[in-house]
């Protein structure tokens, strides 16, 4: 699923709700098993990295 992640985000922003219905995941299955460990580790880059809450939030493959 990492790998899908990653594909899918490469070159572009995508807001969790774009990955739900790309991926076919929850919310809750997709921030808490992949997207917060991944931005951690440094896979992904946050769209609005100093406001975690922000309504357009949205995630891209680290360059």
């Amino acid at each position: 699923m990492e790998a899908t992640i990653l594909h899918v985000c490469e070159g572009r922003f995508l807001s969790h709700k774009q990955l739900q219905e790309l991926l076919g995941r929850s919310y809750n299955t997709l921030r808490l098993g992949y997207l917060s460990k991944m931005v951690k580790i440094g896979q992904l880059e946050l769209r609005y990295p100093n406001k975690l809450t922000h309504p357009d939030q949205a995630y891209s493959t680290k360059k």
